[in-house]
């Protein structure tokens, strides 16, 4: 309910809402003004990619219950988040910049 009619983006949400790469919030908003926290970015790349999900990880931070584990692993394996100083923690609520969320698009493309 909060994306604005004739916005650029409307038609993209619209298609990645559809394929349940996202879910906006449970108050029916999507946020589109919102910066993306690590959790909910390394879902949407996973699965925008196509990536595996459900593989083993070692960050230390994420309980086994929680939402996002299940795309731990694969931001591990793919190293979305290497250029981080301290890669033993995923840091799930940790905001991503545009140039994190490009370096973990490419990693998930195969790019080193």
């Amino acid at each position: 309910k909060d994306n604005a009619p004739g916005e650029w983006y409307v038609p993209f949400v619209k298609m990645v809402a559809a394929e349940g790469i996202v879910n906006g919030f449970g108050d029916g908003t999507f946020g589109p003004g919102k910066t993306v926290q690590r959790d909910a970015g390394c879902k949407m790349i996973t699965l925008a990619l196509g990536l595996d999900t459900d593989m083993e990880y070692s960050y230390s931070d994420v309980p086994e219950d929680a939402w996002f584990a299940e795309y731990a692993g694969t931001c591990e394996y793919y190293g979305f988040f290497d250029e981080d100083d301290d890669t033993s923690t995923f840091k799930p609520e940790k905001l991503m910049t545009r140039n994190e969320v490009a370096g973990a698009i490419y990693a998930g493309m195969g790019g080193e």
